[in-house]
């Protein structure tokens, strides 16, 4: 899902993704976005009322039947954070983790341990989450990955 098709949008379908525009604060845009879809990947967008964007997410996920979703956070997000973007981090990760029937997978880039790692809560019976180390080939320094 885009905002609007260009030269990135162009390149993922080059790839042979499926790409749909829509307006990530409109929970209509975002139903008929997600009709059909298993999982969805939530990058919120940086404005100061990114958890009404979050809350039309959950709101068409439900509505759809969607698996899983998803989303990359800030590994220092949490309610007592100065800043006011981080605080909605968290709620929106506290949020995604109690849809019910809606697996919630967590990317948390780079903390000062790791350069990064996953958690996936699977919203069953035991909503405890289990966290993954991000694995590859080898561990790169931050300044050696591929830069875009």
């Amino acid at each position: 899902m885009v905002r609007t098709l260009d030269l990135r949008s162009a390149a993922q379908e080059a790839r042979s993704a499926e790409v749909v525009v829509a307006d990530i604060f409109d929970p209509g845009q975002l139903m008929d976005a997600m009709r059909g879809v298993q999982r969805a990947y939530y990058c919120p967008p940086y404005r100061p009322f990114v958890i009404q964007s979050a809350s039309a997410f959950a709101a068409a996920a439900r509505e759809t039947g969607l698996e899983q979703i998803v989303g990359l956070w800030q590994w220092l997000a949490g309610p007592n954070h100065p800043s006011l973007m981080t605080r909605q981090l968290w709620l929106i990760d506290r949020m995604f983790a109690a849809l019910p029937g809606i697996a919630h997978t967590v990317v948390n880039p780079a903390s000062s341990k790791s350069w990064g790692a996953t958690s996936t809560t699977p919203n069953k019976a035991s909503p405890s989450p289990k966290a993954y180390s991000l694995s590859g080939p080898r561990a790169q320094a931050r300044r050696k990955l591929p830069r875009s």
